[in-house]
């Protein structure tokens, strides 16, 4: 994802790269889980924007994370795709007219080098439908991007939910939207939620 993103910079004015931390506008952070500490720090000694897409996040960063948003902006997501996150605000509006008895199933499948299991945006699904995490399916395979599917099963019917990134670069795209709209934001955590929001 680094990588593609770089890229996407690179070719969209006025954006650039830069290796030099002091004349950075901005930071974007899709590395490892382990480095997002140090990456903190540096935004947060340079007092700029931070981007954040790494997942498998240690127990405790989100409170950091939260510490550090009253100093500067925070954008965190654990996936950078528009159409992800209207498909988990569709589904967290349609859980107020599930009937009681409603079966929920949530399956993921993400390409093999993919780390976490179940995936970020896995457990925002299960999150906003108050579903027991430990029973979402997560399978791996080789070129797989992304797919998130839903199921409902109540009274005889059932409704599929399904959501499918066919490249890396629909994630780069919405981590650039991210990035244009920190860039103008005073200190705060902010999400997809917020930028969905204030695009509609």
């Amino acid at each position: 994802m680094g990588s593609c993103f770089g890229a996407l910079v690179s070719q969209t004015p006025p954006f650039s790269l830069t290796s030099d931390p002091a004349r950075a506008d901005a930071f974007v952070d899709f590395s490892v889980a382990s480095a997002l500490e140090d990456h903190l720090a540096l935004a947060l000694r340079h007092k700029q924007p931070l981007v954040i897409g790494t997942t498998g996040h240690a127990e405790g960063l989100l409170e950091r994370l939260q510490t550090a948003s009253f100093e500067i902006p925070l954008f965190l997501s654990y996936n950078f795709s528009l159409g992800a996150a209207l498909f988990i605000e569709t589904l967290s509006r349609f859980k107020r007219h599930f009937p009681k008895n409603t079966k929920i199933a949530i399956e993921e499948c993400h390409h093999l080098s993919k780390r976490d299991a179940p995936s970020g945006t896995a457990l925002k699904l299960a999150q906003a439908l108050d579903f027991p995490p430990e029973k979402i399916r997560s399978e791996r395979k080789e070129e797989i991007v992304g797919i998130h599917e839903v199921r409902l099963t109540s009274g005889g019917e059932s409704i599929l939910f399904r959501h499918e990134a066919a490249s890396r670069e629909v994630f780069a795209q919405g981590a650039l939207s991210a990035l244009r709209f920190i860039l103008k934001k005073t200190p705060g955590l902010y999400t997809m939620e917020d930028l969905i929001h204030a695009k509609s």
